[in-house]
């Protein structure tokens, strides 16, 4: 049986760029960005082998995996497992998808 996929959309790599950026800017270091980079693959490693184990939403297979203070949305299929997006909890919910 062939191993799924993680595939990151484009919303999905821009909010990393964005996250990564304020961060690298904030602390004026590459480290703590470094650090998000690693536990997001970590998390998205984890929810390939068990992608019914995020947070379901009111979207049917789409779910989020907590990181810190970020929630990272997925959809998954068979074969393959797609990030959706990336959300920082501190910020206002009300434009946020697939939660109600």
């Amino acid at each position: 049986m062939a191993e799924k996929t993680v595939h990151w959309s484009l919303r999905a790599n821009k909010d990393k760029l964005a996250i990564f950026a304020y961060w690298i800017n904030r602390n004026q270091s590459i480290t703590y960005a470094q650090k998000l980079e690693r536990l997001f693959n970590e998390a998205m490693k984890l929810a390939v082998i068990f992608p019914q184990a995020g947070t379901p939403t009111n979207t049917e297979k789409v779910r989020y995996r907590q990181v810190r203070h970020f929630k990272i949305f997925y959809q998954f299929s068979e074969k393959s497992l797609t990030v959706l997006l990336i959300w920082d909890d501190r910020r206002d919910t009300a434009n946020l998808p697939y939660l109600d």
